[in-house]
């Protein structure tokens, strides 16, 4: 082992891994690695380990070298957490806290850009516990630290929803942030020619442009989205994005399948060519104005046609009666 990076010291509502994906970036000639924890989103050096940047998805904050502390659930506490503490909410059980849940894949655009999809309050708004934890497993998605009957501790969470945000990997500042209300995130977001894709829990998935946030695209599957689209090009050139639907534990059981787009090609580009035609006088002559031997004869035949007129005039007239 070179290094290691512990985002939670004392995990004691079993939840809070780095699960899913991280990023190997390269942001001016440095490596990171861009890695989203259960409740939180890092920027470490690849060599090292060292913490560059972070972002706190449940404040939408860019938190630098000093992220946000959650005492209960272990995240960013460092040596200052109790490892003594056998459950959470010990020792009645009875505990709540705001959850981000978030499961995914971020994006880079290559550059020094890194685009990330978070929720608040998701899940309906938040985890609990009701008293101790069970000794049994309980069917999922509820794990062995909760407990039914939660409702009062979590009354005063918010509406759920869902933020996709893009932080500058060199300063790890936010760019720009678009928040979607009622809806939560689930699984990885995708970035190609500009856009940023990713799919919601209201059944949309959506573009975003990659420089500013804005919305370019959007297109409704007819049930939540777990997923992202994935892009490719086929052998005859076509760009093709390909997108599972359906199915699902945390949206519920809908019968899936896998869906594929193409994208037609750009209109054929008109040019419009005009033709001009030059005649060239093959007379020789100087390069500017009008060759003095062409203008001499031109007046020589002016004169002999003068003179042959007046000659035949002089013919034709009768004399004087």
């Amino acid at each position: 082992m070179n290094w290691f990076f512990q985002s939670t010291t004392h995990d004691l509502p079993s939840e809070q891994d780095c699960q899913w994906s991280a990023a190997l970036i390269n942001v001016n000639g440095r490596k990171e690695i861009a890695v989203p924890c259960r409740d939180y989103f890092y920027g470490l050096d690849a060599a090292t380990g060292q913490l560059l940047w972070s972002y706190d998805p449940l404040t939408q904050q860019a938190t630098g070298t000093n992220p946000n502390k959650y005492p209960l659930i272990g995240t960013n506490m460092g040596d200052q957490a109790n490892m003594t503490l056998p459950y959470a909410g010990y020792p009645s059980g009875v505990a709540s806290w705001n959850t981000t849940v978030n499961e995914n894949a971020p994006a880079f655009d290559g550059k020094k850009t890194v685009f990330y999809f978070g929720n608040e309050n998701a899940f309906g708004g938040g985890s609990c516990t009701a008293g101790q934890p069970s000794t049994k497993m309980p069917p999922p998605p509820v794990g062995p630290f909760q407990a039914k009957n939660c409702a009062p501790h979590t009354a005063n969470f918010a509406p759920a929803s869902a933020t996709i945000v893009a932080i500058d990997a060199s300063t790890g500042q936010i760019e720009w942030k678009n928040t979607l209300s009622g809806m939560s995130y689930r699984g990885g977001i995708t970035y190609t020619g500009g856009i940023v894709f990713g799919c919601t829990s209201d059944g949309f998935c959506r573009g975003w442009d990659a420089a500013n946030g804005n919305l370019v695209w959007s297109k409704y599957m007819g049930v939540a989205m777990s997923y992202t689209p994935t892009f490719g090009e086929t052998a005859d050139s076509k760009v093709m994005a390909y997108l599972p639907v359906g199915g699902g534990l945390i949206w519920g059981q809908t019968p899936g399948f896998l869906a594929a787009f193409s994208f037609a090609a750009p209109p054929a580009t008109v040019t419009t060519t005009t033709a001009t035609s030059i005649v060239v006088s093959s007379i020789p002559g100087p390069s500017t104005g009008v060759d003095p031997t062409l203008l001499y004869g031109v007046s020589a035949l002016a004169v002999i046609f003068i003179i042959a007129t007046g000659v035949l005039a002089v013919r034709r007239r009768k004399p004087a009666s």
